[in-house]
Order: C-alpha cells, then structure tokens, then sequence
C-alpha cells in the first residue's frame, strides 16, 4: 500500500517502510498449542508517520508525474497530494493560480537563452571571420558579414537593458558564412 504524509510532503510505501500492523500470536491464548489464535497489533518497524494517508496508485504515479514535469506536489487542504496544471501556477486559498512572477519569469528565462544562443553563434562566426579580415586577406563579402555579425551581436548584448525587457525585438540574425 502507498501513503503519503501532508506534513512531510512525501510517499511511503509499506513494502519498503513496513506495513502500519502485524498478526501476532494472542498472549491471552498460552502458547501451549500449535494453533494459537492470532491478533494484529501496531509494528514497531514501520517507519510511516501516523499522519500519513493511504493514497492508491494512480494518486502517486499522477503526483509523480507532475513533478518530472516541474509541477512539485504539495498537501492541498484535504491533506491529499496536488499539483499545479502549469508550472505557472501556485497554490492560493486552496486552490491554484496562475501566477504573474512565474510567467514573467519564465519570459526571461527564454528570452535569456535566446540570447544566449544567438551571442554563442556570434562568437562562432566572428571568430571564422575575424583572422582573414585582421589579416587583410578578406573579400568585400567576407568582411561585410565579420562587421554584420558584430554588430548583431552588440544588439544582442543591450536586450537585457532595453526598458521594455522581455517584451523585447531581436535584431535579425546575419546570414551564417560558417554552417
């Protein structure tokens, strides 16, 4: 059986931390025969907290689930496990959100790595171009993409400064020299 505890915010299987009860032989009974009666009594080896609730499977699997997916769950207020439909909601009054840092942050966080990617290939078709017009052994198309691609790549650098960040326009990117 699984259980999970609201306090603790974790699963437990009993297969794992032992079952809640044990059948014991009945002290009341004697021992004197081979067929004593048997009664069930607390485990002392059980490791689930008496907070905890049974849950089934599919309870489990589902809150496991959302967190592979980046919905940690949490105790909702009948103590049962939920989650958020998106990872841009939080859990409010008993319910969830949607919730507006979440989403901008997330804006950011894209905005950020396309940035990221676009200053990398910059990098990558500077560094192809910048030794051949250095060395004055580039042709005029050549050293129009080494100047088109830097100066990409300063309008990228003052994206992140632009007042309206992440509500921002990329600067269209060059056409690559280097595939």
């Amino acid at each position: 059986m699984l259980f999970y505890d609201p306090i603790r915010n974790l699963f437990f299987d009993d297969a794992l931390h032992g079952t809640r009860t044990i059948f014991v032989p009945d002290p009341e009974q004697g021992a004197e025969t081979d067929n004593v009666p048997q009664i069930e009594v607390a485990n002392p080896a059980c490791n689930i907290p008496a907070t905890a609730m049974e849950v089934s499977v599919d309870v489990w699997q589902a809150a496991i689930n959302a967190q592979y997916d980046g919905r940690p769950f949490i105790a909702g207020e009948d103590g049962m496990p939920t989650w958020p439909p998106t990872a841009m909601h939080s859990y409010v009054g008993g319910r969830w959100v949607e919730d507006p840092k979440r989403i901008a942050d997330a804006a950011k966080s894209a905005i950020n790595a396309d940035i990221a990617a676009g200053m990398a290939e910059s990098a990558r078709q500077i560094a192809v171009l910048q030794d051949s017009v250095e060395l004055g052994m580039s042709t005029q198309a050549e050293a129009d993409a080494y100047t088109a691609w830097r100066r990409y790549r300063v309008l990228l650098s003052r994206l992140q400064a632009d007042p309206a960040y992440p509500d921002v326009t990329f600067p269209v990117q060059p056409e690559k020299v280097v595939p």
